[in-house]
Order: structure tokens, then sequence, then C-alpha cells
């Protein structure tokens, strides 16, 4: 008769396995945020040094690749906002108006967009090998960051075409599959933007 209320009183004081493993994730994601600011003032040449930065310290042996989840989700959540969404506003597609930016980001955006004018595309090697033909320039041009930060006061929700800012619930379905679970995810809670991370 003691054994179930034991059961009982043990769930009620540590909690469900399930409940265990999502205040876990949950404490992952909260280091994530953490680093947002930090993230968020990185060039885009900086933010792409990160992912040799990593990988030299997980070759020096000090650190092992799981325990660099927060930082690298941190990385590749910035980088995914700039790549997929805001970089977006100098997709001839995309039909950004500039006319909406600030005067002062409006003056970066005119000196980014004169550059991209100027710069040719590249072919697909090195950085960009894999893509299946060349790149255009819009695509890799250095933006600095204060337009970035101006686009982010624009659109601050993650909204296509100009934002792609992986969602809380998008990092715990990457930090599940990085321990080599299955995340099951609802339709519309970004499956394609957790495949990445």
């Amino acid at each position: 008769m003691g054994v179930p209320f034991f059961g009982w009183a043990a769930k009620r004081l540590f909690g469900t396995r399930n409940q265990r493993q999502v205040t876990r994730y949950l404490e992952k994601v909260g280091r994530v945020n953490a680093l947002e600011d930090e993230m968020r003032v990185l060039t885009d040449t900086e933010l792409r040094a990160k992912t040799g930065e990593f990988r030299s310290r997980i070759a020096e042996g000090g650190e092992v690749g799981y325990d660099l989840i927060p930082e690298i989700f941190a990385v590749a959540r910035e980088a995914m906002d700039r790549a997929v969404g805001i970089r977006n506003i100098f997709n001839p597609d995309a039909g950004f108006d500039p006319n909406s930016l600030p005067e002062d980001a409006r003056r970066i955006y005119d000196e980014v967009k004169a550059e991209i004018d100027r710069t040719d595309p590249m072919p697909p090697e090195g950085d960009l090998l894999g893509c299946e033909e060349s790149v255009p320039s819009w695509q890799f041009v250095e933006i600095p960051t204060a337009l970035y930060e101006a686009v982010r006061v624009l659109f601050p929700e993650s909204k296509p075409p100009f934002r792609a800012r992986p969602f809380d619930v998008q990092l715990i379905g990457g930090t599940v599959l990085s321990e080599g679970r299955i995340a099951e995810m609802k339709t519309g809670e970004g499956k394609t933007i957790v495949a990445p991370l």
C-alpha cells in the first residue's frame, strides 16, 4: 500500500520524466537567449568565423560538441535571421521599400546596395560550395550590423520574408535532434528551421 504513495510523492516532488526533460531543454534555450545580444553585434565575418572557433575548441579536446549547443544555436539563430530573413531586403524579388528605413539606416542601405551592384555573382565554390549555380551578390556582400538592427525595429516579429529568427520551440526541437532523438512537431511549428539547427 505504501509504494503507490511514494510514487505519487516522488512525481509531486521531482516531476515526471517528461517534465524534467522539458525543464532541461528550457534551461538550454535560456542559455541560448542569454547569448543573443552578444551575437547580434558580431559582423557577418565574425559570425562565420565562429564555426572555425567551435571546431578548434572541440579539436583541442577541452570541450565536447554537445556542451557547446547553446553557443552554436545562438550563432545559428543569428545567422538564420540574417541570411534567410533580413538579407532579403536586397533580394530584387522580395519587394522591400527602402524608404521605410530611418534616414541613417537608409544611407547604409544605399551604400550596401551600391556595393552589391558593383559585385559580380560568385561561383559555387569555397564557402558557397554546394550551391547549384552562381550566387547573386546580395546573398554574400557584408552588411553592417546597424542595418540589421534597423530592419529588426521595422519588423519586430520573425515573419518571412524579412525575418527568420528561430523561435524557442524550434531551438528545443534542434536540441532534441542533436541528442539523436525524434522531435514531434505540429504543422506550422517550423520543422524547416529545426533541421538546419
